[in-house]
């Protein structure tokens, strides 16, 4: 019988990689001509994939708009498969939302050329999330194309794919990579004998046949492949070549083909993180840091701020739907593995980051539009607390108020006086002084509206009043000039000039109970545990207390000592990549400490410490060394709050260093073996170590999106994605049962590797020993795999260590990565490249760096904690309604506290996760009351109230307005949703999918089973 061989001829596209998006653009407009042209004059090339992404589509027809009638008569009769992506994303380092709003799009745009390819099509990624499958099978797809990340358990070309809620896809595992078939010979007799090689050497992973992949990175179709196929087909009795593609082999070897239907199909559940076939790339969560940074900001921005205020607060939303679509469309854009992953030319990363903060921009000129109209319609004067999370929630606020009189149970800030400036001058002192006005802007934050200048008995009287804002716009050389004159005129007088401004006092305040969805009049409140100073270097509220270390400048929490401590090493890797160099100088003390006490309470306390570190400059490539030597003051802000158990950390310095890693260390409470890591749409849980193959060595750094938690800490940050738990002698575990961890120890097997040529496979790209794969160039012992570089018991590494304690001590945490080259060869722990290997300037991150994290100790919902520390509140000031007219607002501001914004922070913490359990979110929400008393506005408002589980998305459907919520449980016990209007009614509504098909009705209350996804629309109009 012949062993059928299914050739799908596709191309894979990085829109943007190692040259920018233009220049890749014009190759393919080349491809995708060649492509209608071969398919339209050669009925034997019978279909090709355009590599599951509508990104190609758009980028083609913007210079080709008129071949749009020839893609969709292609795509209508199967012949071109689009979809069911906008664009091949990375999965960990972007949010769940963005994942869904690309695959939305993708189906969407691949529906106006017909029907979209009905796979999950994961070719490249840089392993795969846990609840991929149910994202996959809401969007009602069924199957799965996947690369790498498969683990070694793995070891059949078919499994089945399951999410942690139980949902499942059949997939496909391209075991060689999406080019195993990239190479096919035109002959038909060497056509016949590739294929023998290759079926011969991966028999067990095609059971039932080949899978054979014609197509890589950017190649073009090749136009003999159908008659090379029908001459194959005649000389051979061992196989039977078609050329099809994966929404015909559904039927065949997919789901629904007898094959899902098998009992016994190997079973895998959760995220695909391995490095046993295939390089995981794993260092792609530390590199280039401000794209991380800028992603997780402008996410947030669009997700958690923008959508709620429009979609909720306001009514704004069908004139916001384009302004959000174009920021959807940057940001999924951005999404793009190569894009995201940082890991192309510097050309590549500038329009990444231009492309977030435009998106960025969008979502705040949104919000600060939805709050400028919220300021009109709440009806009260004065300051209100606006918050945007779905949980009630409590906070610390920074408010600017008239006058200059504190408010009992605030903490004085800084203050704006009433005089500015109260002097008396000659008048030729004074007339130099005038003639020296250009603008009515005399500061940052100080402008002139108004002089005036009158004629005493002997003395001249200028008055000059000013503000905080332009208010008033007035020539002011005329005016200036006719001063002056008046001065001259009287040069005998004394000139007094008065400049006052309305007198502001900054203050912080506690607030309470902010109702989620909602708003609340501001309210100062005492805490019930105030900041207070603690011995010269400490803080405490009652329920924590900081210590700083003055040797060290690492704090203590609760009497533990050293968390925080920043830890220098060196990096000779790239940006796929960490690699140590091969005589590496760790730097993890400093040379000194400064501290200094900047606040200590009532409602906030800070204290900074500047610490000076020697470290090397640079890695020198002969000697593999780290040389030189730059003096770093490393300057960090720990913060502790009234009635907060969080300790908060803002670290910056001026990077001038270059080849290294920052990261900063936390103590466990209790040793441990595994991590807690929020993920998109729940939180995974992961070992201390990682399955290495021979292309890459597993090492256990893994992403995060917002916290992780291990040994009974929580650790909270702000776009630093990558963490790693460390042994007790803050080294990194090795997988010492795995023989494959020492993946150099038999040297490269090249069937197993995976990638075609292109990605360095053949010998002119790093198989020959010139390459890096000999004992000169870093294979032998000499080069970092013997005792003497960190393997031996005396670095803590050895067997026998580990038997005495197999459990890690400390969590680290990425600050930074600083590394040369877009890809390079001999690197300890990757043999091979990872694409071409260009010398850049951007992956060394040089110059000043800002960075966020937060640490709390002991039980808590880790979702609340997330929102708290990184999702503030927004402050409306609110303006007396003016006779005849309707409420005026007086200014909206929004932000942080430089921004006159509000922080949140929290109460005492409900639900929680102890030492070695997964985190949970169970708390008990109260419905706001927003009666008031007759003739009296309310003092706060509710406009939705949802109970249970975690609100991710909060959406306007396009055709009828409705309300879409998007509502998951990361929790392994049923949660009960419970969504009522603000007059406390239950909101009836629809369960829908992905791509908004009505699943069923519910009446108010549903059961969210564990780790389930949930999309409802709600059923009626409401404000």
């Amino acid at each position: 019988m012949r062993t059928p061989v299914w050739i799908i001829a596709h191309t894979h596209w990085d829109r943007e990689w190692y040259k920018p998006f233009q220049d890749f653009r014009l190759h393919l407009v080349e491809l995708v001509d060649e492509l209608i042209s071969l398919m339209e004059n050669n009925e034997s090339y019978s279909t090709f994939m355009l590599d599951g992404q509508m990104a190609i589509i758009d980028d083609y027809l913007e210079i080709r708009p008129s071949h749009k009638t020839s893609l969709c008569m292609l795509a209508d009769q199967g012949r071109i498969t689009m979809g069911p992506w906008y664009i091949l994303m990375d999965e960990f380092l972007v949010s769940g939302e963005t994942i869904i709003r690309n695959l939305q799009l993708g189906i969407a745009r691949a529906r106006e050329f017909g029907a979209p390819m009905p796979i999950g099509y994961l070719p490249d990624m840089f392993g795969h999330i846990a609840q991929m499958p149910q994202l996959l099978k809401l969007a009602g797809l069924n199957d799965a194309i996947v690369w790498r990340g498969v683990p070694r358990e793995i070891d059949t070309g078919i499994f089945r794919w399951s999410a942690p809620d139980g949902s499942s896809v059949i997939a496909q595992y391209l075991v060689d990579g999406y080019g195993n078939g990239a190479e096919l010979p035109e002959s038909p007799e060497d056509f016949v004998a590739f294929t023998r090689d290759l079926y011969n050497r991966r028999r067990k992973f095609y059971p039932v046949g080949l899978l054979m992949m014609n197509g890589t990175d950017h190649q073009r179709p090749r136009a003999w492949l159908g008659d090379t196929v029908e001459a194959a087909n005649r000389i051979t009795e061992d196989f039977l070549f078609e050329i099809t593609n994966f929404a015909e082999l559904i039927d065949t070897i997919g789901s629904r083909s007898p094959i899902a239907q098998d009992t016994r199909l190997i079973e895998w559940c959760g995220e695909l993180r391995s490095s046993a076939r295939a390089n995981l790339l794993m260092g792609v969560s530390s590199n280039r840091i401000d794209v991380k940074q800028a992603a997780q900001r402008a996410e947030r921005e669009l997700e958690r701020r923008a959508e709620p205020l429009v979609n909720i607060f306001d009514d704004s939303f069908q004139w916001s739907k384009s302004f959000f679509e174009l920021a959807w469309k940057l940001m999924i854009l951005n999404c793009a593995h190569d894009s995201i992953c940082a890991c192309s030319v510097d050309e590549v990363v500038a329009s990444v980051l231009d492309r977030f903060s435009q998106a960025r921009q969008i979502g705040q000129s949104l919000s600060e539009k939805a709050l400028a109209n919220l300021a009109v319609s709440t009806g009260v004067v004065g300051a209100v607390i606006v918050n945007t999370s779905f949980r009630t929630r409590s906070g610390v606020v920074e408010v600017e108020l008239p006058g200059e009189d504190i408010p009992e149970c605030c903490q004085f800030i800084s203050k704006r006086p009433h005089v500015l400036i109260d002097i008396q001058l000659e008048a030729s002192q004074a007339k130099a002084m005038i003639g020296e006005f250009r603008s009515q802007q005399i500061s940052n934050d100080t402008f002139i509206n108004s002089i005036d200048c009158e004629l005493g008995d002997g003395s001249v009287e200028i008055r000059v009043s000013a503000s905080d804002r332009l208010e008033t716009e007035f020539p002011v050389a005329p005016i200036r000039d006719h001063i002056c004159g008046i001065i001259e005129s009287h040069l005998d007088f004394n000139v007094h000039i008065i400049a006052t401004q309305p007198p502001v006092c900054k203050v912080l305040s506690k607030v309470n109970d902010v109702p989620g969805f909602g708003w609340k009049q501001w309210d100062p409140v005492a805490p019930r545990n105030p900041v207070v100073a603690c011995g010269p270097y400490g803080l405490s509220n009652g329920l924590i207390e900081v210590i700083v270390d003055p040797a060290l400048g690492t704090f203590g929490l609760n009497g533990i000592p050293g968390f925080d401590r920043i830890v220098d090493e060196g990096d000779h890797g790239d940006t796929y990549n960490y690699s140590p160099p091969l005589h590496d100088s760790i730097i993890s003390e400093p040379d000194g400490v400064e501290i200094e006490v900047l606040e200590s309470g009532p409602i906030r306390g800070t204290i900074r410490t500047r610490r000076y570190m020697s470290w090397p400059d640079r890695i020198d490539d002969d000697s593999r060394s780290r040389v030189g030597s730059n003096q770093i003051e490393v300057f960090s802000e720990i913060e502790v709050r009234a009635d907060d158990p969080l300790v908060r950390v803002t670290t910056k310095w001026n990077n001038t260093c270059k080849d290294h890693r920052v990261r900063t260390l936390f103590p466990l409470i209790e040793p441990s073996t595994k991590s807690y890591a929020e993920c998109a749409f729940g939180v995974v849980d992961r070992d201390l170590t990682s399955q290495s193959g021979f292309t890459e060595f597993g090492l256990p750094t893994h992403p995060s999106r917002r916290f992780v938690q291990s040994g009974n800490i929580s650790l909270f940050h702000d776009g630093l994605l990558e963490y790693e738990l460390l042994d007790r002698n803050r080294q990194t575990f090795f997988e010492r049962s795995d023989p494959h961890a020492q993946m150099y120890h038999s040297g490269p097997k090249v069937g197993g590797a995976g990638p075609d040529g292109s990605h360095g496979l053949d010998g002119s790209h790093g198989l020959d020993g010139s390459h890096g794969l000999d004992g000169s160039n870093g294979l032998d012992g000499s080069h970092g795999l013997d005792g003497s570089h960190g393997l031996d018991g005396s670095h803590g590494l050895d067997g026998s260590e580990l038997q005495e304690d197999d459990k890690a001590h400390y969590l680290a945490l990425t600050l930074i990565r600083s590394t040369r080259y877009l890809s390079r060869v001999e690197m300890k722990y990757r043999p091979l490249p990872a694409g071409p290997p260009i010398e850049m300037a951007g992956p060394q991150m040089q110059g000043w760096h800002e960075t966020k994290y937060a640490l709390l100790i002991g039980d808590c919902n880790p979702y609340e904690i997330a929102d708290n520390f990184l999702l503030d509140f927004d402050l409306v000031i609110c303006a007396e309604k003016e006779a005849g007219t309707e409420k005026e607002a007086d200014g909206v501001e929004a932000g942080g506290v430089g921004a006159g914004g509000v922080e949140a922070g929290t109460e005492k913490e409900a639900g929680g996760v102890g030492a070695g359990n997964k985190p949970t979110s169970k708390r008990e929400d109260k419905l706001v009351n927003t009666e008031t008393v007759t003739g009296l506005p309310p003092r706060q408002h509710q406009f939705l109230n949802v109970q249970g589980g975690e609100v991710s998305a909060t959406l306007r459907n396009d055709n009828n307005n409705c309300l879409q919520l998007r509502i998951f449980n990361p929790n392994n016990a049923t949660d009960r949703v419970i969504i009522r209007d603000s007059k406390g009614n239950l909101i009836n509504g629809r369960i829908i999918n992905l791509v908004g098909d009505a699943l069923e009705d519910f009446q108010g209350e549903v059961d969210l089973a564990p780790f389930k996804i949930l999309t409802v629309e709600l059923e009626h109009q409401y404000h």
